[in-house]
Order: structure tokens, then sequence, then C-alpha cells
């Protein structure tokens, strides 16, 4: 026995709309905060940058003197 319309057939179809709507929703809110993230540090130099050894410490000017 089947009813076209079954109230709860007809919550269940609403509940499962609204979960999708909701998941989308987070998944564009991730996308959009790495989005900006990315941009944000996209022009600064990465943490790993070490600056060249230059002195009188550095290996550069060590191997020039005996």
């Amino acid at each position: 026995m089947t009813f076209d319309n079954d109230p709860q057939a007809d919550a269940t179809k609403a509940r499962n709309r609204r979960s999708l709507a909701i998941a989308g929703a987070l998944v564009l809110f991730v996308v959009l905060v790495f989005v900006i993230t990315v941009v944000r540090l996209g022009g600064s130099k990465p943490s790993a940058y070490v600056a060249p050894r230059t002195g009188l410490n550095s290996p550069a000017s060590q191997s020039a003197h005996p």
C-alpha cells in the first residue's frame, strides 16, 4: 500500500534537502577560508626561507682564509 502524500516521506525528503544544503554551505565556507588564506599568504616568503650567511663567521669567508 503506497501513498503519494505520505507525511513521513515528505518530512524525510525535506530533511535530506536541508542536510544537503547545510553540507553544501559548509563546503563553500571551507573553500572560501582556504582561498582567503592562500591569497593572504601568497605574497609572503615561506617560513623555511633562510637568508644567505654573510660576514666574518660565514663558511664562504672562512674558506678564503687558510
